[in-house]
């Protein structure tokens, strides 16, 4: 019994369960219902707000767009206008001379050069069209006026070096009777002479800068040869140096020859240690910064008168030999080495390959000549008339020549070693140079035999060979540093 009423009040307590779930779940159906009306209303409500305001809101952004272009264009007009206004102030500054005022001129050649960068990418307006025709215009006029300022300033300032200054640049000499006596010293640290006042740099500086930005740098290039090549020529022509043949060179007689070739070695070291490193500097400090423009201007300067100076030198080379000459032409061999390196030094660089070419081969002229000269003293000796022999059978003249010869080619031993390009084969045979030196002895002692046998007196005759061989072998044996 108890068990059945537990489970009835069970069961009853379910059913009142279920009634209350059941009216929850009625309440909550009735509430989604509402809230879905109400959600359909708002929409109904936004769509309709939304369709209201959509016209003004294409307005709102149709205004600001049209805000925003307007704002647009009135800073492309201010730009305009302003870059306008520039080119009508530069012009009356370019109309006018550079030199009253070249940092406001070269400023307002800035200005000009942003303009036309400004019209050329804002075409925009006939208007600026216009003014883009005009700008070339006076960016035309500036670079004229800029290069006659340039060539102004070079001309006035270029002016040849006086003797007296390059000669207190050598450690040597102090004036010019000094110089006719005295050499450079090789190791001596030398002061490079001023070609342009220093104050006069900055400006040419500027100009050639400028003109670069212009567009108009290789008439600057050439402004800067013409002036300064025909400087350096005048300042050699005072030195002496001037364009010579081989013509010329032949018909001088032999002892002012002789002064010209030492005058002209002194003038080569000049050139080479003072005027074309000074040139070069000076180059350096117009040209700054511009390393294959800088080399061809200094080459294009350099090359009339370096042309002018080697020119005696290979006069000498190609003219008429004779055996003394010989001697000439190594010492000018031995100059023209030594200064070499110092060549190869100041013409740096592609653009002045043609100059370092015609100074080596100078160098390789005047070792042809040397040698062919040697050469032709050899064959002079064999073609000497076998007359006129002594008749006590003393030491003939052609031997007491050929022994002094010898001596004194000795002094040029290194020299003519290279000449010859001796080397130590260690196989026995002999170098160049010697056989050279033999061939000569060769030819003496051969003319001597041919001598001896013109005496009637055999006796004399083998007297008179004694004695101008011995005489050789005295010459040789007091002839230093050769190994024979």
């Amino acid at each position: 019994m108890e068990r059945a009423a537990a489970a009835a009040a069970e069961t009853a307590l379910l059913r009142e369960k279920a009634s209350l779930l059941r009216e929850s779940m009625r309440r909550s159906e009735a509430v989604r219902e509402g809230s879905a009306a109400a959600v359909d209303s708002i929409g109904r409500r936004m769509a309709a707000v939304d369709e209201a305001v959509r016209p003004a809101q294409a307005r709102t952004w149709s205004a600001y767009s049209a805000h925003d272009n307007v704002a647009r264009s009135l800073r492309a007009v201010e730009a305009v206008v302003r870059h306008l206004d520039a080119v009508r102030e530069a012009e009356s500054v370019i109309l006018e001379s550079a030199s009253k005022g070249l940092t406001g001129y070269l400023d307002t050649v800035d200005k000009l050069k942003s303009a036309e960068d400004f019209f050329t990418s804002n075409r925009i307006c006939k208007a600026g069209d216009d003014a883009l025709k005009r700008v070339d215009e006076l960016l035309h006029k500036a670079a004229a006026e800029l290069e006659n300022e340039f060539s102004r300033v070079l001309s006035e300032c270029s002016k040849p070096v006086e003797l007296e200054q390059l000669l207190k640049c050598l450690p040597s000499c102090s004036s010019a009777k000094d110089s006719a006596e005295s050499q450079p010293n090789p190791g001596a640290v030398l002061s490079l002479p001023t070609l342009i006042e220093p104050r006069y740099v900055p400006r040419l500086s500027k100009l050639a800068q400028k003109s670069l930005q212009l567009g108009c740098h290789k008439q600057f290039v050439k402004i800067y040869r013409d002036i300064r090549s025909s400087t350096l020529e005048l300042t050699l022509k005072q030195l002496g140096v001037e364009y010579v043949t081989a013509e010329e060179v032949q018909t001088a007689q032999a002892e002012s020859r002789n002064a010209k070739i030492t005058h002209w070695i002194r003038c080569l070291q000049i050139a080479v240690k003072l005027l074309f490193p000074s040139e070069r500097a000076l180059c350096d400090q117009i040209f700054e910064g511009k390393h294959a423009w800088k080399d061809h201007c200094f080459a294009a300067a350099t090359s009339k008168s370096l042309l002018n100076l080697l020119s005696f030198g290979q006069a000498i080379s190609k003219s008429k030999t004779s055996p003394d000459k010989v001697f000439l032409l190594l010492d000018m061999f031995d100059r023209t080495l030594e200064l070499q390196s110092e060549v190869e030094a100041v013409f740096a660089g592609d653009e002045c390959a043609e100059n370092r070419k015609s100074a080596s081969t100078l160098v390789k002229c005047l070792a042809q000549a040397a040698k062919k000269t040697l050469i032709d003293f050899k064959d002079s000796i064999v073609k000497e008339p076998p007359k006129n022999t002594s008749t006590d059978g003393d030491v003939h003249p052609l031997t007491s020549y050929v022994g002094n010869y010898i001596k004194y080619l000795m002094d040029y031993l290194s020299s003519l070693k290279l000449i010859f390009q001796e080397s130590s084969n260690g196989d026995g045979t002999k170098s160049g140079l010697v056989s050279e030196i033999s061939g000569i002895i060769h030819a003496v002692e051969t003319n001597l035999d041919v001598k001896a046998k013109q005496y009637k007196d055999h006796a004399l005759g083998i007297l008179f060979l004694m004695n101008n061989i011995n005489y050789i072998v005295r010459s040789i044996r007091r002839s230093q540093g050769f190994s024979w």
